[in-house]
């Protein structure tokens, strides 16, 4: 491929190559291109031999002169261009007739001018052409090798058959999916009837057996002697909390035979009251007991109860930020004066202090009841 900017290539006799030429192209010899007299010293900068040279700039008067010769120049080239392109000797006019029907009379005939298209004057002046090819041979065409067997394609009977591979099925059981050798699968075992399997598949049968026999047998003995040790270990913690257990009925007194222990009842609220009374030596009543122990059955207040707190400044003004009259929980608080909470009544019961001695409020006395039973608090 050669530029269109170059002269055409020529050959060593001096003749000009076409692209219709069959003969072989040479290298191009551009010997109108290349300079006659050129030196080495043409190309090294100015400079770097002197480098004390000083190169002065241009006045504004050149620069003017050679900006008017440059749009001057400019100028030409686009008025050559421009009309050029204006040029209407070209142009022709076509009279064209309409048919019409015989009973109208309309002058269908016009003329029409008839004008060459206009082209951008600056274009770039190769677009759409191409640079001619030329494909020079090679000196030493080598010989294509043929890769196909001389003779007919024609395959025998002989040829699947050597190619043939069966598939990979075992005479044995093979789960792992374990490749198995051309000579000992089942497609070839028909083909080769003479070849004998020799004894060392039974061997390795048997001794894969053997092997599974001995590693279950060595399983279960271990998982045997793992619950062997679970069990003296069991009996061994139920020893020592016997021997725990009867050295504590030994120093706390009680008998080491093997005593059934009653339990002790729920004793109710009041019973638990009155014994804490009697362990702080305060002598109370059981009336006292039983109003603190029994619930009171107070109804639930079915009114309103803001129409008793208002008081006198009912209707007084309030401010106007001040939406509600009384406290979110009021009437929690005035309910809870005269009900008992009896979650710290419980506390109190279940707590046991002790070093209280002496009466801490008045005596009242009541009645004895008669009853079989013996008080075992003298009350």
């Amino acid at each position: 491929m050669f530029s269109n900017r170059l002269p055409p290539p020529k050959h060593s006799q001096g003749r000009v190559s076409t692209a219709l030429s069959s003969d072989r192209v040479e290298p191009a010899i551009l010997t109108d291109q290349i300079a006659k007299n050129v030196k080495l010293d043409d190309f090294i900068p100015k400079r770097q031999s002197n480098f004390e040279l000083s190169v002065p700039l241009p006045t504004k008067a050149e620069i003017q002169e050679c900006t008017a010769r440059t749009k001057s120049y400019i100028q030409r080239l686009v008025n050559a261009k421009l009309a050029n392109s204006n040029n209407r000797a070209s142009s022709r006019y076509v009279t064209e007739t309409h048919q019409a029907p015989a009973n109208l009379l309309l002058n269908n005939s016009h003329h029409i001018e008839v004008v060459s298209k206009q082209m951008d004057p600056l274009l770039p002046r190769f677009v759409g052409k191409k640079a001619r090819k030329v494909v020079a041979p090679t000196e030493n065409d080598e010989v294509v090798p043929v890769l196909h067997m001389d003779g007919s394609n024609d395959r025998g009977e002989a040829d699947p058959n050597e190619w043939k591979i069966p598939a990979a099925v075992s005479n044995w059981k093979n789960p792992n999916g374990y490749t198995v050798a051309l000579e000992r699968r089942v497609g070839k075992a028909l083909d080769n009837e003479n070849n004998t399997i020799n004894d060392g598949f039974m061997k390795l049968s048997e001794a894969l057996e053997n092997a599974d026999k001995k590693a279950r047998q060595e399983i279960r003995s271990k998982m045997e002697l793992k619950r062997l040790a679970m069990e003296q270990e069991m009996l061994a913690k139920e020893s020592k909390l016997k021997e725990l257990s009867q050295r504590a009925r030994y120093h706390n007194g009680t008998p080491q035979t093997g005593a059934i222990v009653k339990p002790k009842k729920q004793t109710s609220t009041v019973a638990r009251l009155k014994e804490l009374a009697y362990s702080q030596g305060r002598d109370v009543s059981e009336k006292i007991i039983l109003g603190a122990a029994k619930r009171s059955e107070q109804p639930d207040l079915q009114y309103d109860s803001r129409f008793f707190t208002r008081g006198a400044n009912a209707s007084a003004k309030r401010h106007e930020d001040q939406v509600y009259d009384n406290p979110l929980f009021v009437q929690q608080d005035i309910e809870s004066i005269y009900k008992t909470n009896y979650e710290k009544l419980d506390e109190a019961v279940n707590v046991k202090s002790e070093g209280a001695s002496g009466s801490h409020g008045p005596i009242q006395f009541t009645k004895a009841e008669s009853d079989d039973k013996s008080d075992n608090y003298g009350a």
